[in-house]
């Protein structure tokens, strides 16, 4: 994955930052979808100078022992979704659940892997069609393809086509959430609660740390670093 320079033009007025410890700073990437990013400086380093300053650059050979810890925002949504594909291929092939027949017209998720934004993008869409048209089977009166009986609800919040990794996030938190309402019914299913996506998005949420001249991969952040301003907070 590429990388960018990470450095990053503030406005020092201490009052703007969220304030950790002495030595360390909470601050906001625009180009993140505002996750945080924690820019911590090291014993070493000359916060006096920093302190004076009304607008600064930060680099590493201003202040050597500075080091960025940052989300894996882009790489765990990917990994959260490609769990959720599985979860939602293995419901509907669960012929103990559909008992008036599998659903093999939804499913399975034939996408290709999600491997970056594009492709995840691709996923999402094909989940939110996919899985709208598998509940709307079970939220019918009678006929059912799949289920053996009505289940009202658990539609989804919205199935217009994300465009960003954090609008993909949103709608795989609402994915998750309204098929495990929906996979634990034992009246719409012969059981419930079979194939639940337990693990939400967060449990995939890992942080790296790098200095500030090697950069942030934009495989994980989805764009170039650019400016960090804390007035956006």
């Amino acid at each position: 994955m590429a990388e960018t320079e990470a450095i990053f033009a503030v406005d020092w007025f201490q009052d703007k930052f969220l304030e950790q410890n002495a030595n360390s700073f909470q601050i906001v990437t625009s180009t993140v979808g505002k996750s945080n990013v924690l820019l911590t400086f090291g014993a070493s380093d000359n916060l006096s100078v920093l302190s004076k300053l009304d607008v600064g650059v930060i680099t590493n050979e201003q202040y050597p022992s500075a080091y960025l810890t940052y989300p894996t925002g882009l790489n765990s949504t990917i990994t959260f979704a490609e769990d959720i594909r599985k979860t939602l291929n293995e419901h509907a092939r669960d012929e103990l659940e559909h008992t008036n027949g599998l659903d093999n017209i939804n499913f399975p998720l034939t996408s290709p892997e999600a491997i970056d934004l594009p492709t995840l993008i691709v996923l999402v869409i094909e989940m939110l069609d996919e899985y709208e048209d598998h509940n709307i089977d079970a939220q019918l009166g009678g006929g059912w393809a799949f289920h053996a009986a009505t289940q009202a609800g658990n539609d989804l919040a919205s199935v217009v086509a994300p465009t960003t990794a954090v609008q993909c996030l949103t709608r795989l938190n609402d994915i998750q959430a309204k098929h495990n309402s929906h996979e634990a019914s034992a009246v719409s299913h012969g059981v419930g609660s079979t194939h639940t996506q337990a693990k939400g998005n967060a449990w995939y949420m890992t942080e790296r740390r790098c200095a500030l001249n090697v950069g942030i991969s934009t495989g994980d952040l989805g764009s170039a670093v650019t400016v960090v301003d804390a007035s956006n907070i």
